[in-house]
């Protein structure tokens, strides 16, 4: 919270009580209209140092709301993420899979390993097979477009 907007709020208020306390032992109608105006030119910037500082604390309660929501997202991916293990699936080729322990419905599958350090997980598709090499098949990543070459058979849970 911006603290001259608050310190301006508090000498508004004083100075407002002040002109107060001498608005009420004057009997000059001229000299009584002056203070009232005075007095009402100290309300309004109290006014304003008010909304200041409401406007303040309304924009660290957004960042403090945008952080939290941040924050439970990190932890969500967290617990995702200590459910994979990053395997060799062929030679020089490699994915995230499911750990042995993990009980789920989910197919088996491979996740890009450039996504998952990215915080993303992104299953790696089957393209085909290499033209020239039958033998070879070729899965890419929908998101970052990585590929990656294994024996054409191979598939998510197949021991290397």
């Amino acid at each position: 919270m911006d603290i001259t907007a608050i310190a301006a709020l508090v000498g508004s208020l004083k100075t407002a009580g002040d002109i107060t306390k001498t608005v009420v032992g004057l009997r000059d109608g001229q000299m009584l209209q002056a203070k009232i105006i005075e007095l009402q030119g100290v309300i309004l910037s109290a006014q304003s140092s008010a909304l200041s500082a409401q406007q303040d604390q309304f924009s660290m309660i957004e960042r403090i709301r945008s952080l939290e929501q941040k924050v439970a997202q990190l932890e969500e991916w967290d617990t995702e993420a200590e459910q994979y293990e990053l395997k060799q699936i062929d030679l020089g080729a490699f994915a995230y899979m499911k750990t042995e322990q993990t009980d789920s419905t989910a197919p088996l599958h491979w996740l890009c390993v450039n996504c998952f350090e990215h915080r993303r997980r992104s299953v790696l598709q089957y393209q085909g097979r290499v033209p020239n090499d039958q033998r070879t098949a070729v899965h890419g990543c929908p998101h970052c477009k990585a590929t990656v070459r294994t024996y054409y058979s191979r598939k998510p849970g197949d021991a290397f």
